[in-house]
């Protein structure tokens, strides 16, 4: 059993928090974000579901496609509407 320093895992979760908090939508890299989430998780030696390892990767993927095809398109403010719309739903 590996003790955690939680003064670092605080530190580094509150400078996660105010780097993405701070941005709009359009402005988040997908590929950046879950790259420093699982840089987190790895540092602190977190076990992450596996469905999110999945997401991170199909999002990552997914961003890199739309962004060659079209470089304008917003992936997350597709996301967030799709989510609001399915949400009104239940």
């Amino acid at each position: 059993k590996t003790k955690v320093n939680r003064f670092a895992l605080s530190e580094d979760l509150a400078d996660f928090y105010h780097m993405y908090a701070s941005r709009s939508f359009k402005n988040i890299n997908l590929s950046a974000f879950f790259s420093d989430v699982l840089y987190i998780t790895n540092k602190y030696k977190m076990i992450m579901p596996n469905d999110f390892l999945l997401l991170a990767k199909s999002m990552t993927i997914l961003e890199g496609v739309i962004t060659e095809l079209h470089p304008d398109i917003n992936v997350l403010k597709i996301a967030s509407t799709y989510i609001k719309t399915n949400d009104d739903v239940s």
